[in-house]
């Protein structure tokens, strides 16, 4: 696939069926702290990612985890529980309570 064409990696996803879209490996469900893949267009792109609980906003590469209101099965908050605030043009970023 060429990931340089962003029609072509949208009209791909688009194709993919449900057992594909419910994968771990999909681009809905991908977790990429914890797999060493090649993210979309790393130098262009920033990407955020929301569904796998931390502790804190983590940023990786053009990686930001920020999944912050997560909970253990008690009830107590897996991260800080702040919200994201991104600059889209620097990158910049921090949590907001």
């Amino acid at each position: 696939m060429d990931y340089d064409d962003t029609d072509a990696v949208i009209e791909k996803i688009n194709l993919l069926g449900r057992n594909e879209m419910w994968d771990d490996a999909s681009p809905l469900w991908f977790r990429p702290q914890f797999y060493n893949e090649k993210m979309y267009k790393e130098e262009d792109l920033l990407q955020v990612v929301g569904h796998t609980p931390v502790m804190q906003i983590d940023r990786l590469g053009n990686m930001l985890s920020c999944d912050l209101f997560s909970t253990y099965s008690t009830g107590d908050p897996i991260g800080t529980q702040e919200y994201l605030l991104i600059d889209t043009v620097t990158w910049e970023y921090e949590g907001i309570k």
